[in-house]
């Protein structure tokens, strides 16, 4: 059907085609009213016909419509005239990425400046409970101005039957988004669930992202094969496929890897996260592009002139850890903690000056635990023996045979474990805000009480963007002197972290850990920094540990802060003792 110009739709009169999908054919018109230029979107016969599907239609365009954000295309109305079925919208002028990456690959500050502006779109519309499940180049357009527009939320369901005969460019049929088990997408830009015909959920369109950013900085779509079926089968069992000499930032090289995680748990547990970490990687670029470039190894990751080596290891139950080795001089192993990830901790405003101090002399190790940070995150067991032992697989890959080893918080007892039984290995313990008990051992009824009340929000908000959830937890950590740069850090790393049933079950342990009894048979050197006024760790804690560890040395630092801050004068009392005790 074509509509020439000077038609009317209600109060809108065409004025010129704009060009046809799927969905039906898409207008440029005028709101006589109101006296703007919009674009009008005729619905196809077959969506206007079928009833479940228009009723479908309508309600998520009402949804749609209620989205405010600079980065989503504005729908103004749903109508019909005479046998007609139309929604108006916002007219973008502009261009699709499809489009744009028909000349050639973009920038990279292109990518990261698109992609950071679509990212805090998603984010929106997944507050809102949208999921658009069907992101792809021509469903985003970029106007002159360079502002990135979301199309179509909640519209672009398509139903993929017939796949054997149908080419991955052509299949574009309208339908619900699950019909009899039928898989459902749009092929090339699909995630694992949609290929498998499962539900979906917000996490399914960061997959769709993460395809969309490999396109846009590699001009090749990850999974693309030469048929439907194919392509299929590599969305949910091949690795994603990239150029061998692309040169990514090593952190935007990491956040496509997260979006294509298979498993939805594994990716982002929220989209405001992701699109804080792209805004992030973007600003590090336009602030220095020759340090994020990353032209050898891509697990290489430069911080002035000190590099990360990330790697991985194996543990004895079959386990994936991530570890990290920086700096150079004697080895300086520090215990996994919860809340940690290698990658996102490297240029934070909360760890980085910890890490530029400990790389000064040393070579610093760190590694995330189990179901934590970079690591494996679908863990079927976790121990607290277990974590110990993952502390041995990871000194065993690093081959250093003696260490100074460092404990922080929960990393405390694990590397007082770990000193007991390999003291021949163990040069120095330095152990920071830190227990020998839980608090199920030590704590009252009432405590105990509140801690597993604590653990149920855990799991029930664990990774949703609830700003009085995440800063209850800042606030507890870093309750004094902290900018709102760290707080927001800090804020995020909750979400980026763990997923919420492991961020349960990490607490649930340590609250179980007692290695009291293990004090007395530590041999190496010690000694124990404490916060006077620690609200995570109490500061009778670190007194135990200094009193019944033999011969250690305890130094209490003023402050009420659970991670020392560089601004804060117990940082330097901590940096000038522990220099002095590791020579």
């Amino acid at each position: 059907m074509n509509l020439e110009p000077g038609t009317k739709l209600g109060p809108y009169e065409i004025t010129a085609p704009l060009g046809a999908g799927g969905m039906g054919e898409v207008y440029a018109a005028r709101d006589i009213r109101l006296e703007r230029d919009l674009a009008v979107k005729i619905l196809s016969a077959e969506m206007a016909d079928n009833f479940e599907r228009l009723s479908r239609f309508e309600k998520e365009a009402r949804l749609a419509s209620a989205l405010n954000h600079p980065n989503i295309v504005t729908v103004y109305d749903i109508g019909s005239s005479g046998n007609l079925r139309y929604i108006a919208m916002e007219l973008v002028k502009g261009s699709t990425i499809r489009e744009l990456l028909r000349g050639s690959p973009l920038t990279l500050e292109q990518t990261l400046d698109i992609a950071a502006q679509i990212a805090g779109g998603l984010a929106r519309a997944h507050e809102a409970g949208i999921v658009h499940r069907d992101l792809k180049p021509e469903n985003v357009m970029v106007t002159r101005d360079g502002l990135a527009k979301v199309l179509d939320f909640g519209l672009g369901k398509y139903d993929l039957s017939n796949l054997a005969a149908t080419s991955c460019t052509t299949i574009a049929a309208e339908g619900p988004l699950t019909v009899d088990g039928r898989i459902l997408g749009t092929v090339d830009y699909m995630s694992p669930e949609q290929a498998l015909g499962a539900s979906v959920d917000f996490r399914s369109d960061q997959f769709s992202f993460g395809t969309l950013l490999c396109e846009m900085v590699s001009g090749k779509r990850p999974f693309q094969r030469a048929s439907a079926v194919q392509t299929l089968s590599a969305i949910i069992e091949a690795s994603p496929q990239l150029p061998e000499n692309l040169q990514l930032p090593g952190r935007l090289r990491e956040i496509i890897n997260r979006c294509l995680e298979k498993h939805p748990a594994q990716r982002y547990p929220s989209t405001g996260t992701l699109a804080s970490e792209l805004r992030g990687v973007a600003k590090a670029f336009e602030e220095n592009p020759l340090l994020q470039a990353q032209t050898e190894n891509p697990s290489h990751v430069e911080r002035g002139t000190t590099r990360q080596n990330i790697q991985f290891c194996v543990t004895s139950d079959g386990v994936r850890l991530a570890y990290a080795s920086a700096g150079a001089g004697y080895p300086l192993v520090k215990a996994a903690n919860w809340l940690n990830h290698l990658d996102y901790e490297w240029d934070s405003p909360l760890w980085k000056h910890w890490l530029a101090e400990l790389t000064k002399h040393n070579r610093l190790i760190r590694y995330d635990e189990r179901g934590n940070g970079l690591s494996q995150r679908d863990v079927k067991d976790m121990s607290f023996e277990q974590w110990v032992q993952d502390l041995e697989a990871v000194v065993a890959a690093t081959r250093v045979e003696r260490f100074a080893l460092m404990g922080i918080s929960q990393g405390g007892p694990v590397a007082v474990a770990y000193a007991v039984r390999h003291p021949e290995r163990v040069s120095h313990l330095v152990l920071i805000n830190s227990f020998s008990r839980g608090l199920m051992p030590r704590g009252t009824e009432k405590q105990i009480a509140a801690r597993r009340a604590l653990q149920t929000l855990v799991r029930l908000d664990w990774g949703k963007n609830n700003p009085d959830f995440k800063a209850m937890f800042t606030r507890f950590y870093i309750p004094h002197g902290a900018t709102p740069e760290q707080q927001q850090w800090f804020n995020d790393l909750q979400q980026i972290s763990a997923t919420p049933e492991n961020a349960a079950r990490i607490m649930t342990l340590i609250d179980e850990i007692d290695v009291r009894r293990l004090l007395p048979e530590v041999s190496v050197p010690t000694i124990v920094f404490h916060g006077t006024h620690d609200k995570v760790i109490p500061a009778e804690e670190g007194r135990i540990l200094a009193a019944e560890i033999p011969n250690a040395r305890f130094v209490p630092l003023n402050t009420g802060n659970h991670i020392l801050l560089a601004q804060e004068p117990a940082w330097l009392v901590f940096l000038e003792e522990l220099q002095a005790f590791l020579g």
